[in-house]
C-alpha cells in the first residue's frame, strides 16, 4: 500500500536509510532528517504495517529564461533488500511522478548512486540531462596569494551576503537548479560535518568567488566554485591547498566548454503542455512538432504543434511515430543551444545541478 509518511515514521525511515546507504555517516543522517525530511514529501510502501520501501520528493526550483519552474528531486529511494526486484519501487515511482505533476511541478530530477541504475530510470521517462566540467590541479610549487586577496571561511556574519552572491551566480542560466537560504545553510552544515567548509575569496572588500570544498584522503575535492577566471581561481586554489596540506585539487564546476561536458544527473518533464507553452514563448521564431507518448503520465501523450508562441495539442493516433519523455529530454539541450546561440539574456546553456547532498 502506497501512502504518505507520518511524523511517527521518522525513526523507521532513518533505519531504512542506514540499511540502504551504509556509507552515510550517522551525523549526516541526523542532519538530513532534521532539515530535509517532511512527511508530506515522503512516500512509503507499507506491507503488514512495516515500511518496506520509500522515496522523498524534495521541492526545488529550476531556471528557464525569466521563469523559475517548481520541480521535485527524488532523494532516498530505497527498498528493503528482501523485497527488491518485485516491482515495488516501480509502483512508487509512477505514483511519485503523477503526484509531483499534480502538485504543480514541471520537472522531476535525480542523481543515480550507480551507473547501472540509469537504464532503470530511463524506463520512467528520465534521461541524462545535467552536465559538469572537471579539472585536476597539481601544484608543483606553492605560491603566495597576492596581498590584495583575502580568504576566509563562511560565518554567520557573511551568510546572507554570500547566499546572495551564490544566488546571483545562478542567474541568467538555463536549467540550473536553484537553492533557497535553507538549502544553502544545510549544504554549509553538510560540508562542515565532512571536515570541509565554504570559503570566500575577497579583494578590496568585494567577494570574487566562493568554493565548496572538503578533503578526501589526500585530495581536496571542490564540488562547485563561482568563478573559473584563472587570475582569480589559481591563487584561491593555491591558498586552499596550503590550508589543507595537499598538492592535489579536483574541481567540478558548471560547463564553460560544452566539448568538455561530463554527464551526471537525470531529469524528466512532468507537464509537457505547460513546458511547451513556455518553450513556444521563448522561441517565437520557431515552428516545430513533437509526438509524445508518455506511459507514466497519460495526460502528456499527444501530438504538439508549436508555432509563433502558440501550442496546439492533438490526439496521438495509434500509428503515429512518437518519442518518449526520455528521448525528448535528451534532445532538449541541443534544441536550446541551437535556438539560443546568440541570445544575450543567457550566459550558460548547460544544465547544471550540484550540491544536492548526493555524496
Amino acid at each position: 500500500m502506497i501512502t504518505f509518511a507520518q511524523i511517527g515514521d521518522k525513526q523507521e525511515l532513518m533505519q531504512l536509510w542506514r540499511t540502504s546507504f551504509p556509507a552515510d555517516s550517522e551525523q549526516f543522517i541526523q542532519l538530513y532528517f532534521n532539515t530535509k525530511f517532511d512527511p508530506h514529501n515522503t512516500l512509503i510502501f507499507k506491507q503488514k504495517g512495516k515500511i518496506i520501501a520509500t522515496l522523498q520528493l524534495l521541492p526545488y526550483r529550476i531556471n528557464y529564461f525569466d521563469v523559475i519552474f517548481p520541480c521535485s528531486y527524488i532523494s532516498g529511494a530505497a527498498t528493503l533488500e528482501e523485497f527488491r526486484n518485485q516491482g515495488i519501487m516501480s509502483q512508487l515511482l509512477v505514483y511519485a511522478l503523477n503526484h509531483s505533476k499534480n502538485r504543480g511541478d514541471i520537472f522531476c530530477l535525480l542523481f543515480t548512486q550507480e551507473d547501472s541504475l540509469e537504464q532503470y530510470y530511463k524506463r520512467f521517462g528520465f534521461a541524462n540531462f545535467f552536465e559538469y566540467e572537471a579539472l585536476d590541479f597539481e601544484f608543483q610549487e606553492k605560491k603566495n596569494v597576492p596581498l590584495y586577496y583575502h580568504i576566509k571561511r563562511l560565518d554567520e556574519v557573511d551568510f546572507e551576503l554570500i547566499y546572495q552572491h551564490y544566488n546571483k551566480y545562478c542567474d541568467r542560466k538555463i536549467f540550473w537548479v536553484r537553492k533557497t537560504r535553507e538549502d544553502f545553510r544545510v549544504i554549509w552544515q553538510d560540508y562542515q560535518l565532512a571536515g570541509g567548509d565554504i570559503f570566500i575569496l575577497k579583494r578590496d572588500g568585494f567577494t570574487k568567488g566562493i568554493v565548496f570544498c572538503k578533503k578526501v584522503e589526500n585530495v581536496l575535492i571542490i564540488k562547485d566554485v563561482t568563478t573559473t577566471k584563472k587570475a582569480v581561481l589559481r591563487p584561491f586554489l593555491h591558498k586552499l591547498a596550503d590550508m589543507f596540506c595537499t598538492e592535489n585539487v579536483y574541481i567540478e564546476h558548471a560547463v564553460n566548454d560544452e566539448h568538455n561536458a561530463v554527464s551526471r544527473g537525470m531529469a524528466r518533464i512532468l507537464n509537457f503542455p505547460v513546458f511547451f507553452s513556455h518553450f513556444a514563448r521563448q522561441h517565437y521564431h520557431t515552428s516545430i512538432k513533437f509526438a509524445i507518448n508518455d506511459e507514466q503520465i497519460s495526460e502528456n501523450t499527444g501530438f504538439y504543434c508549436i508555432k509563433k508562441t502558440k501550442v496546439e495539442k492533438k490526439e496521438l493516433w495509434q500509428d503515429t511515430q512518437s518519442i518518449n519523455p526520455s528521448t525528448f529530454v535528451k534532445r532538449l539541450t541541443f534544441y536550446e543551444r541551437k535556438f539560443n546561440k546568440n541570445d544575450r539574456r543567457i550566459v550558460n546553456i548547460s544544465p547544471y545541478m550540484s550540491l544536492m547532498l548526493e555524496d
